[in-house]
């Protein structure tokens, strides 16, 4: 009726309703409206993002997989013709900014994995790498964000942005515990497992002079700890603080690549 009244109508091929609650779908009925019929579905897209009913993200990262395939091979045959910089400007032109677009959201499911290992292949077709040789130092030595450290990070600074109005520890108890500081979670799995529920779960567990930095240098000096720890999971990162990775000041990230002339072959390869 609202539609009627302000002289709109719905488009029937891209009208939907989504239950959140997967369980339930096959018992759920059309809408019928004046005009046409509202089918229920499983999935939709909606703003670049395939979002599904349970929230698992599993067709998202299937969609973007073949973009990502795309951007490897243009990568490789502009790498065919030049050096390593300009095929970098590349990844970070195209195949970087599909792997962080709404990664904040889908980055911490399990499919998600599938992703970094295109990532890798990117990374070894820019520097002409085997399909054995690890990519880490790499990462580290170019500056470059693994999936999990441009997750991580995109996640605690909207935690950091928001911190002054989410809910502490210490605005509901008065004691001197360790984690008085740390934000609040609540303790229902749907939360928990949600991209802010995730989010405050890694933020809580960095370090006080980290998380007391202002915005503007919150943010930097995160990315190099993150570069120099290199994460290949949230699980790796969690134990390299635990373990002291973020302890002090973060080193300088050092950019050492030597190139070795083949004779037999016209290309530079890392070393």
């Amino acid at each position: 009726m609202w539609f009627s009244a302000n002289k709109l109508s719905l488009n029937a091929n891209k009208t939907h309703y989504m239950y959140f609650n997967p369980h339930q779908f096959h018992s759920l009925q059309p809408i019928q409206t004046p005009s046409l019929s509202v089918h229920p579905t499983q999935e939709v897209k909606f703003l670049g993002l395939t979002v599904d009913s349970s929230f698992k993200w599993k067709s998202h990262v299937e969609s973007i997989k073949g973009k990502l395939s795309s951007a490897i091979f243009a990568i490789g045959s502009i790498r065919k013709n030049v050096d390593p910089s300009p095929a970098l400007l590349a990844y970070f032109s195209y195949f970087h900014s599909i792997l962080s677009y709404g990664l904040i959201y889908w980055g911490f499911s399990p499919s998600a994995h599938s992703v970094l290992l295109l990532q890798k292949r990117a990374v070894r077709s820019i520097f002409g790498m085997r399909r054995i040789e690890s990519c880490r130092q790499v990462f580290k030595s170019r500056g470059i964000l693994t999936l999990y450290g441009q997750l991580i990070l995109d996640s605690c600074v909207l935690v950091h942005t928001l911190s002054d109005e989410l809910p502490r520890h210490r605005d509901v108890h008065s004691y001197n515990t360790r984690h008085r500081n740390n934000i609040i979670s609540t303790r229902g799995t749907s939360f928990r497992k949600s991209f802010l529920g995730e989010g405050i779960r890694v933020f809580n567990a960095l370090p006080e002079s980290l998380k007391s930095l202002t915005p503007g240098t919150f943010k930097p000096a995160l990315k190099t700890h993150l570069i120099n720890i290199c994460p290949y999971s949230v699980q790796e990162f969690m134990d390299a603080i635990e373990n002291g990775g973020l302890d002090g000041e973060p080193s300088s990230v050092k950019i050492v690549v030597f190139f070795v002339w083949s004779s037999t072959k016209s290309s530079f390869t890392l070393s």
